[in-house]
């Protein structure tokens, strides 16, 4: 199974979402679990977490809408679930979560 937590918000919600990480590893061992942050911060914390296979930066606000949805568009269908942590009511994030076209979408507000 592959999984893409979207941890699109900063730094404290990407540290609160930390111990989630561990338990999703712990439940699923196998699964090749990813992160897509969107700060540099989050993505420096999160590229020594063991729980994580990888972590893939992309500056939706400094790249734009096109290029942003060009990004999204081609990590479309490659996760079989995905995970939208906090901030989850953002409607931006949602739709991110959406236009990845996994079977599995969770939203999360732990």
């Amino acid at each position: 199974m592959k999984i893409l937590i979207l941890a699109l918000s900063g730094i404290g919600d990407a540290l609160m979402f930390t111990p989630a990480l561990r338990l999703l590893r712990e439940s699923q061992p196998a699964a090749q679990i990813d992160a897509l942050v969107m700060f540099k911060g989050t993505k420096e914390i999160y590229q020594t977490n063991p729980n994580l296979n990888s972590v893939i930066r992309f500056d939706f606000l400094k790249e734009g809408a096109v290029k942003s949805l060009k990004f999204v568009l081609g990590l479309r269908k490659k996760y079989d679930a995905t995970i939208n942590v906090y901030p989850s009511n953002r409607k931006e994030y949602n739709v991110i979560n959406f236009l990845l076209g996994a079977k599995q979408r969770a939203v999360l507000n732990i």
